[in-house]
């Protein structure tokens, strides 16, 4: 514990300097906290916590004792962080103690930021002759404020195995279908009636529906939704402790403006291609809105700003010197 805090508690009356106290305090925990090496982050944080009476909630799990709030410490995946405190607001205890409110915004992704908020209780312990944490609460501001990775994990799954079924269903039932025009081309096989009676009655006798590129666009659906849903999976791919507790559950697959969401767009406009394609063969043209997407990306991300870049204007003194030279030839 720096000497620091011990002196400027013993030296006021009702906590005269609380203000004081706790922003060194605020200073002195984030700054251990923020540190990328686990080892000396715990080993910065152990003085600040007794070993049986402290409490800490973070991100909905409480968790007492110094060593088990070291543990989830040392658990987080974190290797470096951006973090700004735009409010500290300390308040004092007749008992001597502080009580500290810190607000302030955590970069999670690029530009994308989260509010969070964090309330410490910090006694004065006589028997130890320093301040310890007795309560700490963490709490993430907005409509994500329990989101943990156990959850997200969680959501995650959810997203894959709903995708995945979805997927197969779509996939199946088309060559269900299609089955006695893929047994011309694949051999013999069992054909189901309903699906001959379908083919023999609407298809053959409807004269639009053009089955020439079929196999094609199955093929292109297929291969394009197996890729898709192999990309959710490896962003979704978790990280366990030694406990089997999640320390990382990979990237949010609900997250909008994430490549996730676009991975699920590709997966949702294939089934729906190969759902209506088992009527009215054209749908399949649907397909092409896939690479135009990408190339318009493409265009207002990276081509677009490299072609049309604005040439950089010379400072205004530059133009008033040439000016001047211009009018003393003259």
């Amino acid at each position: 514990m720096p000497k620091a805090f011990i002196s400027l508690y013993l030296t006021m009356n009702f906590n005269v300097d609380f203000e004081a106290i706790g922003n060194a305090f605020v200073q002195h925990y984030y700054r251990t906290f923020d540190n990328p090496d686990p080892n000396a982050r715990t080993a910065g944080l152990s003085d600040l916590y007794d070993p049986l009476n402290s409490y800490m909630t973070f991100e909905g799990v409480q968790v007492k004792g110094r060593q088990a709030i070291l543990e989830k410490f040392a658990s987080l995946p974190f290797r470096s962080i951006k973090r700004a405190i735009t409010k500290t607001d300390c308040q004092p205890f007749p008992d001597g103690s502080v009580i500290i409110a810190v607000m302030g915004q955590l970069q999670v992704v690029k530009i994308i930021y989260e509010p969070f908020f964090y309330r410490f209780y910090w006694r004065l312990v006589i028997s130890y002759l320093s301040f310890v944490v007795m309560f700490a609460m963490n709490t993430k501001l907005g409509k994500t404020a329990t989101r943990g990775q156990k959850q997200i994990h969680e959501e995650n799954m959810t997203v894959l195995r709903s995708y995945s079924l979805a997927s197969g269903i779509i996939i199946v039932k088309f060559f269900y279908f299609f089955s006695p025009f893929l047994h011309q081309h694949f051999g013999n096989g069992c054909v189901d009636l309903l699906a001959f009676f379908w083919y023999k009655f609407y298809i053959i006798e409807n004269a639009e529906f053009d089955y020439s590129y079929i196999e094609f666009a199955f093929a292109i659906c297929v291969i394009l939704q197996i890729a898709s849903l192999l990309t959710m999976r490896s962003m979704a791919k978790c990280v366990r402790n030694e406990k089997g507790q999640i320390t990382d559950a990979g990237l949010d697959l609900n997250q909008n403006d994430s490549f996730g969401e676009y991975c699920k767009d590709i997966i949702i406009i294939c089934c729906f291609t190969l759902l209506v394609g088992c009527f009215w063969s054209k749908i399949f043209w649907l397909l092409l809105i896939i690479p135009a997407f990408i190339f318009y990306k493409l265009w207002t991300t990276i081509l677009a700003p490299w072609f049309f870049v604005q040439p950089v204007e010379e400072d205004d003194s530059k133009k008033l010197k040439k000016k001047e030279k211009k009018l003393r030839r003259m």
